[in-house]
């Protein structure tokens, strides 16, 4: 049958069985107190250490690829 020939309440029926429902945590919500980081294959207890190790892994992480194709265009007399 085509949506033309449905009646407005079947339709109305229709959408709503199709409508997406909100997420239910079993927690009640989505804050977790007192999470567990032991699964995390590094420490952040020393906040300022782990944010210049992940600063520099993020940097060069990126950053590379784009320094790498510098230097081979570089090589080729491209630039």
């Amino acid at each position: 049958m085509s949506a033309a020939r449905l009646s407005s309440a079947a339709l109305r029926t229709a959408t709503r069985r199709a409508a997406p429902r909100g997420v239910r945590f079993s927690s009640g919500g989505p804050e977790h107190h007192g999470h567990n980081p032991a699964h995390l294959p590094f420490s952040y207890k020393n906040r300022g250490p782990f944010i210049a190790k992940l600063s520099v892994f993020s940097v060069v992480g990126f950053g590379l690829p784009f320094w790498l194709a510098r230097y081979q265009m570089k090589k080729s007399g491209a630039m």
